[in-house]
């Protein structure tokens, strides 16, 4: 029989050389003289490896071990999505929630000055002026600490909510 080089058995095989080598390390396929190697040997050794590592993987039951890791992996990523989506607000809802927040605000601090300017019209002292501003100013973001947010657009209360609207408590100084 005649011998062939490493890269024309490769070549045949559809393999690198260096893959022809590791064959032989495992014992697939066997050397001839200065490295040269017969071609039926090789094609025979190269085949029953190949059918072997089929039945192997076919046995060890791993394409269903496969499927149950892609589908684990897969109910994975909807648990996380459906937290995220849990924890988040609407955008469309927050931003309809702060409008009405901003829109509250501007009006109780618009009607200080109307509320105000007849009462301190008659105080002198500065004292007593600061501290009829500081009152009115407190009592304006305690009445917005208790501002009513409205519940999600999407017909559910926001996350983290007992079902009734949330409220937001502004820090009274």
């Amino acid at each position: 029989m005649p011998l062939y080089p490493v890269d024309a058995i490769a070549k045949l095989l559809n393999i690198s050389a260096r893959r022809i080598q590791q064959l032989v390390a495992l014992g697939v396929i066997s050397r001839g003289e200065r490295g040269r190697y017969d071609l039926l040997r090789c094609i025979r050794g190269y085949v029953t490896y190949l059918q072997q590592e089929v039945d192997r993987v076919e046995s060890s039951g791993m394409s269903d071990e496969r499927v149950r890791l892609v589908a684990a992996q897969a109910d994975h990523e909807e648990l996380k999505v459906e937290a995220l989506q849990a924890t988040l607000l609407p955008r469309d809802g927050v931003l309809d929630a702060w409008e009405q927040l901003r829109a509250a605000f501007s009006a109780r601090c618009l009607a200080l000055p109307s509320k105000l300017a007849p009462r301190l019209a008659v105080i002198h002292e500065r004292r007593k002026i600061q501290d009829a501003l500081t009152a009115e100013i407190r009592e304006a973001l305690q009445e917005l600490s208790g501002f009513d947010l409205p519940d999600s657009p999407r017909g559910e209360p926001p996350a983290g909510s007992n079902g009734k609207s949330r409220q937001r408590r502004a820090p009274v100084h």
